[in-house]
């Protein structure tokens, strides 16, 4: 157990995930809660509870996370979005600065597929944001500059998000011509009076929708949006592959129940590559006697591993480890 979950830890964290994606969140709150607290499970722990609308704390949540990790730009976004619906908008000012400054120079967005989250966090839903937020504290030019910059980097990912950031600009320009006192707006913000049903298509991205499904290095999983928003957080909604939750270093797909626990799969004596069919090891458990279903790689034979990756052995191991799970994950083998 070289700093790895405990089964029973594992096993809450795919029954939260499993619970999560269902729609009960409650239930997923109870297994994230049983958990041992790192920091894919407190993540989730924040998602679940802003789902539930209870942004407090969530926001606490997101503080353990980011001591954590100070560099995790997602947690930023995710903290900045709750306290946005809590009218902290100079905190979430500041979260989306750090996000934004976290995110590599001369690139668009940040990709987190690597890490098992299939959610890609792009600094167009940060300006925009950013703008939301500067526009409730009445800095209006501000935020004029930060929706000009939006609609520069909008580029084919971000393009459904052009008639939200229209519509920002088209507001923000009425209220620098004829600007209000400083009491609050009509409505807080125009977001949450969108209809979200299609939320891909009309532009404003859902927030707080990625739970961690993995262990420490690795990360989350995508559930459907909520119902209802505030703010461009993170991530068009993607379908949520299931929960995964092997340890570090290869991400499993839950194992079956079958599998009496993930180290003893490990001491017993590999077979010799090869001696399965493709479709022994490929899809879904139940999976031949002995074969540990994090490595199911490793069982084939240089032929069969040809056939599956396209790559030898051999070009497959000199891969960075993200590039790996992420070939293992499409090839049905994660």
């Amino acid at each position: 157990g070289q700093g790895r979950m405990s089964d029973t830890s594992l096993q809450h964290w795919r029954e939260g995930v499993g619970a999560y994606n269902a729609g009960d969140v409650k239930k997923a709150i109870q297994e994230f809660k049983a958990a041992v607290p790192s920091k894919g499970i407190l993540f989730n722990l924040g998602v679940s509870t802003a789902k539930l609308g209870d942004n407090q704390a969530a926001i606490r949540h997101f503080d353990e996370v980011i001591r954590l990790d100070p560099n995790l730009a997602v947690a930023y976004l995710t903290r900045g979005a709750c306290k946005h619906h809590e009218r902290l908008f100079g905190e979430a000012i500041a979260d989306y600065d750090r996000a934004i400054s976290l995110i590599s120079n001369g690139s668009l967005s940040m990709d987190y597929s690597g890490d098992g989250l299939q959610f890609e966090m792009n600094r167009v839903d940060l300006l925009f944001n950013r703008a939301l937020a500067l526009k409730e504290m009445g800095r209006i030019q501000e935020a004029q500059e930060d929706v000009a910059r939006a609609k520069k980097l909008i580029d084919q990912r971000t393009k459904s998000r052009q008639p939200a950031i229209e519509k920002l600009s088209s507001q923000l320009e009425k209220l620098a011509l004829n600007p209000v006192s400083n009491t609050a707006p009509t409505h807080p913000s125009h977001l949450p009076q969108q209809n979200m049903s299609g939320s891909t298509s009309n532009g404003a991205a859902p927030s707080l929708q990625i739970p961690y499904s993995q262990p420490p290095t690795q990360a989350y999983s995508t559930p459907t949006p909520p119902e209802k928003q505030a703010t461009f957080a993170p991530s068009p909604p993607v379908p949520a592959p299931a929960p995964v939750s092997a340890p570090a270093p290869a991400p499993a797909q839950a194992p079956a129940p079958a599998a009496p626990s993930l180290s003893s799969t490990k001491s017993r004596s590999a077979a010799p590559p090869g001696i399965y069919t493709l479709e022994q090891l490929t899809g879904h458990p139940p999976f031949p006697e002995g074969v540990d279903p994090t490595k199911r790689e490793t069982y084939l034979s240089e032929e069969q591993f040809q056939q599956v990756f396209n790559c030898s052995k051999a070009e497959f191991q000199a891969m960075p480890q993200w590039k790996r799970e992420l070939l293992k994950k499409k090839k049905g083998l994660f």
